[in-house]
Parts: C-alpha cells; sequence; structure tokens
C-alpha cells in the first residue's frame, strides 16, 4: 500500500511539473536488515526503486549505540549499505548518505575524525553518491573533496 500511495503522490508532483525529482528518506535498516525495515518502517527495496533518489539516514553514531558496536563496525556497515544501495538504486548518483554531527541524546557534536572516517568509509564504497552532514552545521570540514 505504501508504494501505491508513493507512486501516486510522484505521479501527481511529475505531472505538475516533470522536471521535480522525489527522494525518499530512509534508516539504514534498509539495506543492512530488509525484513525489519519492511516489518518496522513498510520500507523495501522496491519502494526505494520507485522514487528517484534514496537518502539513507547512516547516523554512525545510532547505529554504535543501537547495534552495541564499535565505530569501526558502523563504518563497514556504512559501506556496505552504500554498496547496497547503489546497486539497488542501480547508480550511485541516485544515493545519498546522511552522517551524523550530533550525538541525538546530548546534542554534543561529534568528532570531526568520527565524522572524517565515515566520510572515508562512503568514499571507500563510492565516490559519486551524495553526502550530507546532520544536522548541518557550519564546522570547517577540510577533509571534503573540491
Amino acid at each position: 500500500r505504501l508504494i501505491f500511495v508513493a507512486n501516486e503522490i510522484t505521479k501527481t508532483l511529475k505531472e505538475n511539473n516533470p522536471k521535480i525529482k522525489v527522494a525518499l528518506n530512509m534508516g539504514y535498516e534498509i539495506f543492512y536488515k530488509p525484513k525489519n525495515a519492511l516489518s518496522w518502517y513498510a520500507h523495501s527495496e522496491e519502494l526505494a526503486k520507485s522514487f528517484d533518489y534514496v537518502a539513507i539516514m547512516a547516523y554512525q553514531n545510532q547505529m554504535m549505540k543501537e547495534l552495541g558496536i564499535d565505530l569501526n563496525e558502523a563504518g563497514d556497515l556504512i559501506a556496505a549499505n552504500t554498496d547496497n544501495a547503489t546497486n539497488v538504486m542501480g547508480s550511485p548518483d541516485k544515493v545519498l548518505m546522511k552522517l551524523q554531527t550530533m550525538n541525538w541524546d546530548n546534542r554534543e557534536k561529534l568528532p570531526n575524525r568520527e565524522i572524517r572516517y565515515i566520510y572515508q568509509k562512503i568514499e571507500s564504497s563510492s565516490k559519486d553518491v551524495g553526502i550530507a552532514f546532520v544536522p548541518w552545521e557550519n564546522r570547517s570540514y577540510k577533509f571534503i573533496r573540491p
């Protein structure tokens, strides 16, 4: 049913503006444990493919807390999610990986070295996926390529 609704909304948007592109924001589970994504959020690969883009909440700090893993394991999971999302969507330019820059619990900024590490893990998987910093703050991210 969710796919039907998504397709109807997208169809209506594109009828009014044929140039519009539509993205779906999805949790990391979709490309990690698809059965969980389906049962928890009604997200599936089929749903993802019905959009122009997919934005993956690759929130390393949240993953570490929820899954009881360390930063290296979170980085490996995010790199694998990047690969899986690119394969499902058919192209890296249809994928946006969202990195966490703040601890959701206490609102403290995460260390730049942690963000840099996750950024590099995504880049090692694909230099052509989009990357977003969430929430965006005016910090100096010197590790970003020009």
